[in-house]
C-alpha cells in the first residue's frame, strides 16, 4: 500500500522525490546568524520587547495563518504545497480544538505574493504564520510580520533567514550531518572524509561537519568537492579516493542522493575505497529507491525520520485523502500541531504571549508528526532522526530516533 517497508517499516514510496525538490528549493546559502540580544532566560530581546505581540485571551479565537504554494512555476511544489496543507488540516483536527482556527493562503511560490498573503492574513486576524516553503519567500513574510511583532514556523531549510520570530521547521542538513557523523563516532568510525557536491546543500553538509568535528566527535581527515555532473564526479572521485584512503579514513560522508549518489558511490569503490573498510555515510536523500540500485551503498548509514512513525502518518493520511503524502508534508502537521500546543499552555498558564522565543526553544520541544521536535537558540529546528542501514531491498534501523529531547538534553 505505502511502497517500499522495512524490517522496521520504514517507508519512502514517492517521499524522496519530494524531498529532494523541496531541498533544492529551500537549500540553505549562509550561516545563521546569531540573535541580537537574544537572551533565553528572558524569552525576547529589547527589540522584540518594543514590539506588539499576539494576546491569547482564553475566551475567544486565535486565527493561524498557512501561507503555502497551492499554484507555483513548478508542479512539484505547487503538488508538495496542497499535501502540506492537507498535513495542516489533519494536524489541526487533532487539536480538537475549536477556538483554534486555521486560514490557508497561496503564495503561488513567489515572494511578492507571499508578502501578499502574509499582509492578507494579518487583516484577517492571524496570529502566528505557519510557511511559506521558500527561503525567499519567507524573507519577504518576515518583513511583514517583523514590525507587528507575529511569529512565523517556515518550511523552508534555509538557515540563514532565521531571525527573531522568524523559525525554521524543514529537515536541515546542518543537523542531519551532525546525527550521522555523532553516530559514525560513536561506532568507532571517528577518522571521517567528505565528498560532496559544489552546491548549497553540499555545502550545508560542510556546515554540519565543522560543527561536528569542533564538538570533538570526529576528525576530518580528508575532503574532496566534485562539479555536479558525470563528467564532474568522475574527474574528482579518483584523487579523493587515493587522499582518503592514505589518510586512514574509517568513513566517508556522501551527502548526495538518487542518480549523483549512485555515480558517487560507484566510483569511490571503483577507485578502492572498500566500503567493507570505510564506511559509506549519508544524509535524509538517501531514503529512495535509488539507494538499493548501488551495491557499494549497500551497509551504509543515514539519518530519517523515525520508521514506524513515518508510517503511521502516511497511513493516516491516505485514510484521509486517499494518497500517500509525501515525507515534507510532515512538516505542516508538525507546525499545526505546535502552534497548538502552544496556544493551549498559554490559556492554561494565564500567559499573554503565546509565541514568545522562550516558550518556543524550551529544551523538551514539541510533538511533531514523526516524534519529537524543538528549536534551538538560533530558531532552526532540530527533528529526532534514527539512523538507518541500507539493506539489499530494504532499510533497516540501527539506531531509534529518540522519544523525547528531555529538559536537559
Amino acid at each position: 500500500m505505502l511502497g517500499i517497508l522495512s524490517k522496521a517499516r520504514g517507508w519512502i514510496g514517492p517521499a524522496a522525490l519530494c524531498a529532494i525538490m523541496a531541498l533544492g528549493a529551500c537549500s540553505q546559502r549562509s550561516e545563521p546568524q546569531p540573535w541580537p540580544g537574544a537572551a533565553p532566560q528572558q524569552g525576547t530581546s529589547a527589540a522584540q520587547a518594543a514590539q506588539p505581540t499576539a494576546r491569547v485571551d482564553p475566551d475567544r479565537p486565535v486565527t493561524v495563518a498557512l501561507l503555502i504554494p497551492r499554484t507555483a512555476p513548478s508542479d512539484g511544489a505547487a503538488r508538495l504545497g496542497a499535501a502540506i496543507e492537507k498535513a495542516a488540516r489533519l494536524g489541526h483536527a487533532d487539536l480538537g480544538d475549536p477556538l483554534v482556527r486555521l486560514r490557508a493562503y497561496n503564495t503561488a511560490g513567489q515572494p511578492g505574493a507571499a508578502a501578499d498573503a502574509a499582509r492578507r492574513a494579518l487583516s484577517e486576524g492571524a496570529e502566528i504564520v505557519l510557511g511559506p516553503l521558500f527561503s525567499e519567500s519567507t524573507r519577504a513574510v518576515a518583513e511583514v510580520l517583523g514590525p507587528v511583532g507575529i511569529t512565523l514556523i517556515s518550511f523552508s531549510t534555509d538557515t540563514a533567514v532565521a531571525r527573531p520570530r522568524v523559525y525554521i521547521s524543514g529537515y536541515t542538513p546542518e543537523a542531519e550531518t551532525r546525527r550521522i557523523l555523532a553516530y559514525a563516532g560513536q561506532q568507532g568510525r571517528r577518522f571521517v572524509s567528505v565528498f560532496r557536491p559544489r552546491t548549497p546543500y553540499g555545502d550545508a553538509a560542510a556546515r554540519g561537519v565543522s560543527g561536528t568535528e569542533a564538538n570533538g566527535r570526529v576528525r576530518i581527515v580528508a575532503s574532496g568537492i566534485y562539479e555536479r555532473s558525470f563528467k564532474g564526479i568522475e574527474a574528482a572521485s579518483e584523487p579523493f579516493a587515493n587522499s582518503a584512503r592514505d589518510a586512514g579514513a574509517e568513513a566517508v560522508l556522501l551527502p548526495a542522493g538518487g542518480k549523483e549518489l549512485q555515480a558517487v558511490a560507484s566510483f569511490l569503490n571503483y577507485f578502492q575505497l572498500d566500503p567493507e573498510s570505510t564506511k559509506y555515510l549519508g544524509l535524509g536523500q538517501w531514503n529512495s529507491r535509488a539507494s538499493f540500485q548501488e551495491a557499494s551503498l549497500n551497509g551504509g548509514w543515514f539519518p530519517a525520520p523515525d520508521p514506524d512513525a513515518v508510517q503511521s502518518f502516511a497511513g493516516r493520511y491516505a485514510a484521509e485523502y486517499g494518497a500517500e503524502p509525501p515525507v515534507l508534508a510532515s512538516l505542516g502537521y508538525t507546525a499545526m500541531q505546535i502552534a497548538g500546543q502552544l496556544i493551549a499552555e498559554a490559556r492554561r498558564a494565564g500567559q499573554e504571549d503565546a509565541f514568545d522565543h522562550f516558550t518556543i526553544t524550551r529544551p523538551e520541544g514539541f510533538r511533531g508528526a514523526f516524534g519529537p521536535v524543538r528549536f534551538k537558540g538560533n530558531g532552526v529546528a532540530e527533528h529526532a532522526l534514527a539512523i538507518l542501514e541500507v539493506g539489499p531491498r530494504q532499510f533497516i534501523v540501527r539506531d531509534p530516533a529518540p522519544r523525547s529531547f528531555g529538559a536537559g538534553s
